[in-house]
């Protein structure tokens, strides 16, 4: 998993570069296809590459949050957590997962399985030149809120048992 976030961060670093310099020069478009290519469609165009930006984003933020939180990485707040007995940072952990985080992820997993449908369906493409085939991300956002809730379970049936062992 660290691989493909590193893989995903270095690409994204070359996408912002490779997006700053076109601008800069003015270059519209750096290759054309004979033709469609997946996700990038007839060319490598400045609207390709900005839309591959932020796509490339999302993809590292979400398929990043579920080991998190599995991992028991994520994000609180360590200054007040820190004054806590251990039983009580456990309880703090689970009423979180059950009151906000499983809550978040559950809510976002229909909508976000509709959005992929509806792009699914009409093969949906970018505008402008830029990213084909939209689908794919908007897969990546149901399957990265899909991990998140199995993440967030997971982690809670383990705060559960250790609660109750007395960890």
């Amino acid at each position: 998993m660290r691989g493909l976030c590193m893989i995903a961060v270095a690409s994204l670093i070359l996408l912002i570069n490779a997006g700053v310099l076109m601008a800069l020069f003015g270059v519209g478009s750096l290759i054309r296809f004979d033709g469609e290519v997946f996700l990038l469609g007839k060319a490598l165009s400045l609207a390709t590459i900005t839309d591959l930006q932020w796509q490339v984003f999302a993809l590292v933020l979400l398929v990043a949050l579920g080991p998190l939180v599995l991992l028991n990485w994520h994000v609180r707040v360590d200054f007040l957590a820190e004054t806590f007995s251990s039983r009580t940072r456990r309880i703090t952990e689970i009423l979180g997962h059950i009151l906000f985080g499983l809550p978040f992820a559950v809510l976002f997993l229909p909508p976000a399985w509709s959005f992929f449908k509806r792009s699914w369906r009409i093969d949906e493409g970018g505008v402008s030149g830029g990213v084909q085939d939209i689908y794919v991300i908007k897969f990546v956002l149901f399957a990265g809120f899909a991990l998140l809730a199995l993440s967030l379970a997971l982690r809670l049936l383990a705060d559960v048992v250790a609660l109750l062992k007395g960890q």
